[in-house]
C-alpha cells in the first residue's frame, strides 16, 4: 500500500504527463499541474525542486509504461509477429488524441529538442525510442531477420512515427488508418 506522499506525488506526476502531452511543457506551469492533480503548488517543492525534475518524472513513467506493455506482449503473445500487430496497433487505438496531440513521445521530444542548453530531459525520450527499437529487433529476429532486423526496427518505428505526426497535421485519421493497414500486411508477409 502506498503512503500518502507517494500517493500525492503519484498524483502529481500523473497530471502533469497528461497536461505535458495535451499543452505541451513549456504551455503546462505548476498551477496548471496543481489545479489538474488537486494538490496546493506549495507543496509540489516537496516532491519536485523544479519543473525538470517533474518533467523526469513524466519521462521515466512513459519509459516505465512502455516497459511493462512489452514484457507483458512477450508474456501474453507467443508469436513475434502478433507483438508487432500490437505495437502497430498503438496509434490507431489511440488515433482521437494522437490526431488532436500527435505522438506522447514524439511530441515531447520534439518539444524538448528545441529547448537550450540540452538537458538529460532531452534524452529520456530518446532511451523510450531505443528501449521500443530494441525490442523490435527482438521480434524481428525471432522472425528469422537476424541481418536486417535494424533496419526493419527503424522502418516500422518510422512508418509509426510518421502517420501519428501527419495524422496530427492534418488532423485526418486517414493517415494512421491506412499505414497501419500496411503495416500490418508487410508484418504478414515476413
Amino acid at each position: 500500500m502506498k503512503s500518502k506522499g507517494e500517493e500525492q506525488k503519484g498524483r502529481i506526476v500523473e497530471a502533469a504527463n497528461d497536461l505535458f502531452y495535451r499543452r505541451g511543457v513549456g504551455r503546462t506551469s505548476f498551477a496548471d499541474i496543481a489545479e489538474a492533480s488537486g494538490i496546493q503548488k506549495g507543496n509540489f517543492y516537496f516532491y519536485f525542486k523544479t519543473k525538470e525534475e517533474l518533467l523526469l518524472a513524466v519521462l521515466q513513467r512513459r519509459h516505465d509504461f512502455f516497459a511493462r506493455l512489452l514484457s507483458e506482449w512477450e508474456t501474453a503473445l507467443a508469436e513475434p509477429k502478433d507483438r508487432l500487430h500490437r505495437m502497430v496497433d498503438i496509434p490507431l487505438r489511440d488515433r482521437d488524441d494522437v490526431i488532436r496531440y500527435g505522438c506522447p513521445l514524439g511530441s515531447i521530444s520534439a518539444e524538448l529538442g528545441k529547448s537550450l542548453p540540452v538537458s538529460k530531459s532531452q534524452t529520456q525520450p530518446q532511451a523510450t525510442f531505443r528501449l521500443i527499437l530494441d525490442w523490435m529487433e527482438k521480434q524481428f529476429t525471432a522472425l528469422g531477420r537476424k541481418e536486417d532486423a535494424a533496419f526493419l526496427s527503424r522502418r516500422l518505428l518510422s512508418h509509426m512515427q510518421g502517420a501519428s505526426l501527419l495524422g496530427h497535421a492534418f488532423e485526418d485519421d486517414v493517415w494512421i488508418i491506412e499505414e497501419t493497414e500496411d503495416l500490418h500486411h508487410f508484418i504478414d508477409t515476413l
